[in-house]
């Protein structure tokens, strides 16, 4: 009751300042402008051929619009527009475990799968295991514009239309050729870019037919993060906010003092008298590094920050400032090195005056390759143990370390005789990479027409693919690395990994043939070889496959006084397929058969008796093998995976006409549409929508709606392969901890659709008495209260919820116990427990929309000023956008900007023209939590943010009549550098600005398009 009473008052401070922002649009010096409203077919309905009668808010923008000041990427000129936010494009760094370069759409900061995005109205597949589409493959060479629908539209198109819908239109009737070519670099003499598109259109057959295509290619230089401002500062930050008096603390130059790029030494100064009776020395060089290859010396942490009046004791100690030497993420990507290639071809005929067929085919291809981490050698990750006599260490460091193997012949084998080096590689070698190859093909088949003069229809069957392909290049495998890791000089006086040497042949037989020994002992030193031995390639290739079969038809059945009614059906088919074939499981771990050095087991307890076994303590027997805890991988890996479903669905739309050219209501319409629609695994749901749009006159016009909408879960949401880990976990029923259990995350097959509830409200203006003015504001809220999240058992929120409910919580299916919530004593201790996605988590955001247009000529100011001026402004303001993980959750505020704009002006005077955009977006609180679980921060609030962009263009025209334009663009004029947000003390060094806004700083770009 608290939250909605919060929204409430919200609400009617919306209006007002909707109110008092439509007052200053009035005043003709701050109006800006709009391209002239088309008649077109409105996305959103199957009824409304108006933007002008939609009730739900429309944005389009051309994609000369688009283009004109972001001439790279349709996909990066969307991204500055207001009503996207968090967007992920095509340059940002992926993982192995996936592709984090393409480009897909957030449509009010909702989630990109809550953002049905369309190709002429029709379904696209998925492109990602979240379900979304990678706008960067469509064919965006033929489109003539770009529709969003800033509302729920799960009635008329189905299910993640939560947001909206994101509809690209093709130019299908387009004839003769048109082109552009251009190239760009930065101001610092990088991202080199390039980029060639032709586009070609012809009337065939007698003018009955219609052919058109296109392809494009693209392709840009990446930036690694040293060479922007950006990454070169090395942001961190240190406390851990827990309260007023240890808020996190940004700094700059940070970096971990756990781990170095010399490798930190961690070992025993003073053995224990148990641990001198077993033979262990002391060592002298503990907390040191590896100054030179293999000699220790002390390490420069350059300041341990401290906040000021907290005592001493409690300082930092984790992060530093200025150490040269100091753990931090360096040489990783801020763009990737992209390639994009795209074909398209259509053809259509027109079988008589009623009726046309079409067919289109479109293919495309995305390459993302990023320097995505540095390569690691950590306790968290793999086995970090040295055998203090290792072959690449000389002897006086093996004697500071306390090597005693001269006088204990157990020293290999009773673990008195090892020591840790934790470091992280700082060279641009030595950086993990991903390289993902996305294919999409999708080719479609329609016939549309009329029938009885005043029916139109469609049927059209849409076959489409997107293939995925991810390479882990130089992904760690543990294994490799825990027997490269065990270095010894051979009878023959050659260094070896142990596991090549005779005598481990004789007992374990060749198990590492060709095993390069690894040196980390110093900055850099491992040699390419060796980092070879180490890394191997993981891939898998992702497959969505989408098989739509729909047909629709509408017209009018019969006139009422204001009006005729206009009804549409629809139906609709989909048959999904996602596969993923991977050749490296998360599950794997490693086989410490004949190592020496391997992963520890599980800790021992009276639950698990089998004893912690730490590496350099001798081999694992087979019996114990299962306990090892060390995964096979260094970095994220994905699991093979084949399901499949089925939905089907029918919707039906009405407009009603109710008053026509009475006192204050020029028109006033309805609009009512529904659809039920069923899944063959989440089952069936209904979806509606009311509308309302009312014309008082020429000049205002109010609209509303309020609307079901649905997201259904994805395959991989239900059936995302198990995934194992363990880890400590205390029981809040039993009161118990025995240092290990088993957490198993995977899918879940009982997950059923998102429901969110819509409303919209607005006003526009079109006042006649200022022609070329238009002018919008628009009120939304969306309210998700099932949404799909990710629940572990782990959480003691959790547990405690079950354990209130007595196990009767939908919560305490997360955990496998022997006997009932009754029963208190550790015997009740769980077996097993789960992380899974659960429809627990609620979301709630609501703000407004503003659009400014205006279009006049120079000369009605100034007759001495000839020429066209077109201006427009979009603005969003966001104030709520709220999440609740799971019922009694904290309330999670938003930590993004709430407020973005674009402001848009063209000046055209004769062939010459001048075009400029401002894209901003306000400050922001990075306190997302505010009570209990509260963070504070010494710098609470992040500054706002805006960048420039400028196009001057030359239009020549040739004795053939034909023209084409010449461009120079400048985008980020001012090289505007975002603001920080906060730093990380886990991975210091890493960038974090708000999401989406420029990295590249001052970018030139010259090229030149045309026709004929």
């Amino acid at each position: 009751m608290k939250i909605f009473a919060a929204h409430g008052q919200f609400t009617r401070n919306s209006l007002l300042r909707s109110a008092c922002l439509l007052a200053l649009v009035g005043v003709p010096g701050v109006a800006l402008a709009q391209e002239t409203t088309e008649t077109v077919v409105v996305t959103g309905s199957r009824v409304i051929n108006s933007i002008v009668n939609s009730p739900t808010p429309l944005t389009v923008v051309s994609t000369e619009q688009l283009l004109t000041t972001t001439p790279s990427d349709i996909g990066d000129a969307l991204n500055k527009l207001p009503v996207f936010q968090n967007d992920a494009t095509r340059r940002n760094a992926g993982s192995a475990s996936g592709n984090g370069g393409g480009e897909f759409l957030n449509l009010r900061n909702f989630g990109q799968q809550r953002t049905l995005v369309l190709v002429d109205g029709m379904r696209m597949p998925a492109s990602n295991q979240a379900g979304s589409v990678d706008i960067s493959t469509l064919p965006q060479e033929l489109f003539s514009r770009t529709e969003v629908v800033t509302g729920g539209g799960s009635a008329v198109y189905g299910s993640d239309a939560i947001t909206g819908v994101v509809n690209f239109i093709i130019d299908k009737h387009f004839t003769g050729v048109k082109y552009e070519a251009n190239a760009g670099i930065s101001m610092y003499a990088d991202a080199f870019q390039y980029k060639v598109n032709l586009a070609a259109g012809a009337d065939i057959l007698g003018g009955r037919g219609h052919i058109e295509g296109s392809v494009g290619y693209a392709n840009q230089d990446g930036v690694l993060k040293p060479f922007r401002p950006s990454g070169a500062e090395n942001l961190s930050s240190f406390n851990s906010g827990s309260t007023a008096a240890n808020p996190v603390t940004n700094i700059t130059q940070g970096g971990q003092t756990v781990s170095t790029a010399s490798g930190k030494i961690t070992c025993v100064t003073t053995p224990s008298a148990a641990q001198l009776a077993a033979g262990m020395r002391g060592c002298s060089v503990n907390g040191q590094e590896f100054l030179q290859p293999g000699i220790p010396g002390p390490i420069f942490y350059g300041v341990i920050p401290q906040t000021p009046g907290v005592p001493a004791k409690l300082a930092n100690s984790a992060v530093a400032q200025g150490c040269f030497d100091c753990a931090h993420t360096d040489f990783t990507s801020i763009f990737g090195d992209t390639r994009n290639a795209r074909a398209f071809g259509r053809f259509s005929y027109n079988l008589n005056d009623d009726t046309s067929v079409f067919a289109q085919v479109s293919f495309a291809q995305a390459n993302v390759f990023n320097y995505f981490f540095p390569m690691q050698q950590e306790g968290s990750r793999q086995t970090i143990t040295y055998f203090k006599d290792n072959a690449f260490l000389p002897a006086a460091t093996q004697a500071a370390l306390g090597n005693n193997c001269a006088t204990d012949p157990n020293c290999h084998t009773d673990g008195t005789n090892t020591f840790t080096v934790s470091e992280w590689y700082d060279a641009q070698n030595r950086v993990r990479q991903t390289n993902n190859v996305t294919r999409n093909i999708v080719a479609s088949l329609g016939i549309n027409g009329q029938v009885f003069g005043n029916y139109a229809w469609e049927a059209h069957y849409t076959h489409g693919e997107a293939r995925l392909s991810t390479t882990g290049i130089h992904n760690g495998n543990n294994q490799f690395h825990d027997a490269a890791q065990d270095a010894v000089i051979d009878t023959d006086g050659s260094i070896k990994c142990w596991n090549s040497t005779a005598a481990a042949i004789a007992q374990f037989g060749d198990l590492y043939p060709g095993c390069v020994p690894i040196n980390t002992f110093g900055n850099n030193v491992s040699t390419q070889a060796q980092i070879d031995y180490w890394g191997r390639n993981t891939h898998f290739n992702e497959t969505n496959t989408m098989d739509d079969l729909a047909a629709d038809v509408s017209g009018n059945v019969f006139d009422l006084p204001a009006g005729p009614i206009k009804v549409a059906l629809a139906g609709e088919m989909r048959w999904l397929d996602y596969l993923i074939d991977s050749n490296a499981s998360p599950t794997d771990f490693v086989n410490c058969t004949g190592l020496r050095l391997c992963g520890a087991l599980a800790t021992g307890t009276t639950a698990n008796p089998h004893a912690a076994q730490q590496p350099g303590s001798g081999f694992i027997s087979a019996a114990n093998e299962q306990y090892v805890t060390q995964t096979l991988w260094d970095n994220n890996t994905v699991p093979s995976v084949h399901k499949d479903e089925n939905v089907w669905e029918f919707s039906g739309e009405v407009g009603i006409p109710i008053l026509k050219d009475v006192p204050l209501v020029q028109t006033l319409d309805a609009d009512l549409a529904g659809r039920y629609t069923d899944y063959s695994i989440s089952g069936s749901v209904e979806t509606w929508k009311i509308g309302l749009n009312w014309h008082v006159n020429d000049d205002v016009y109010f609209r509303g709606t309020t609307s079901v909408d649905i997201r259904a879960p994805t395959l991989n949401d239900l059936y995302s392969p198990k995934t194992s880990n363990s880890g400590p976990f205390l029981d809040p029923l039993t009161n118990f901890n025995p240092g290990g259990i088993q957490t198993v995350s995977g899918g879940n097959p009982d997950l059923v659709p998102e429901v969110s509830r819509t409303y919209t409200g607005g006003i526009v203006l079109t006042p006649t008495f200022i022609p070329g003015l238009t002018a919008s504001a628009d009120y939304y809220q969306i309210t998700l209260k099932n949404a799909i999240a990710n629940i572990s058992g782990t959480n003691a929120a959790i547990a405690n919820i079950c354990i209130a409910s007595g196990g009767s919580s939908p919560f305490c299916s997360l955990y496998d116990r022997p006997f009932p919530y009754t029963n208190t004593t550790p015997a009740n201790y769980p077996t097993l427990i789960r992380s899974q996605s659960l429809n627990a988590a609620f979301n709630v955001t609501e703000g407004e929309d503003y659009e400014i247009n205006y279009n006049f000529d120079m000369a009605d100011v100034l007759s001495d000023l000839a020429g066209l001026v077109n201006l427009r402004a979009l603005l969003n303001v966001a104030p709520v956008n709220t999440t609740s993980s799971f019922p009694g959750a904290p309330i999670t505020h938003t930590t993004n900007p709430k407020g973005h704009a674009s402001l848009f002006g063209n000046y055209t005077l004769g062939n010459w023209s001048v075009a400029t955009q401002w894209h901003w977006f306000s400050g922001l609180n990075k306190n997302g939590v505010y009570g209990a679980g509260e963070t504070f921060y010494a710098q609470p609030r992040v500054g706002s943010f805006s960048t420039m962009d400028f196009t001057l263009t030359r239009k020549i025209i040739f004795d053939n009549g034909t023209a084409m334009s010449a461009y120079f663009n400048v985008q980020n004029a001012f090289n505007s550098i975002p603001p920080d947000v906060t730093g990380s003390s886990g991975n210091p060094g890493g960038i974090n600005v708000p999401q989406g806004e420029d990295l590249m700083g001052r970018y030139f770009t010259i090229g030149f398009r045309g026709n004929f």
